[in-house]
Formats: C-alpha cells, structure tokens, sequence
C-alpha cells in the first residue's frame, strides 16, 4: 500500500486548476483508488477494458462508481 507523505506539486496544481479543496482532492484521490482496486481484483488488465472504466469514470464517476459497484464515500 502507498501512503503519501507530503505535497505532491503536481497534485497541487490540479487542486488549484479545478478549484477544489483539499479534502475534494482527498476524496477524488480515494475514488480512483477504489476504482483501480475494482480493476485489480476483477481482472481487468486489457487496454480497451481499463480504458472503457477510465472513460466512464471521467464521464460520469458516480454513475460508474454504483455500476461497478465501487461504494461511494
């Protein structure tokens, strides 16, 4: 498991661009997690397959969160 230590600039940046605050940041970052666990552990590996979650996911994510069936926070 990774845990982050500090402040990533990178993610900074992003917080600031999409005026969001760091607990909004915090909580897309656990979205994604738990997206990418789904992935993991159902076994999708492909390209297209992880592509279609990642296009959901940036399309609509709470949609795509209850259609995998990923809990929400």
């Amino acid at each position: 498991e990774h845990s982050m230590v500090g402040t990533s600039k990178a993610l900074e940046e992003i917080r600031r661009q999409r005026g969001w605050s760091v607990r909004e940041l915090n909580e897309e970052l656990e979205r994604r997690k738990r997206v990418l666990e789904f992935m993991l552990s159902n076994g999708i590996r492909t390209f297209k397959d992880v592509s279609a979650v990642i296009h959901t996911y940036q399309v609509n994510p709470e949609r795509a969160m209850k259609y995998l069936g990923v809990e929400e926070l």
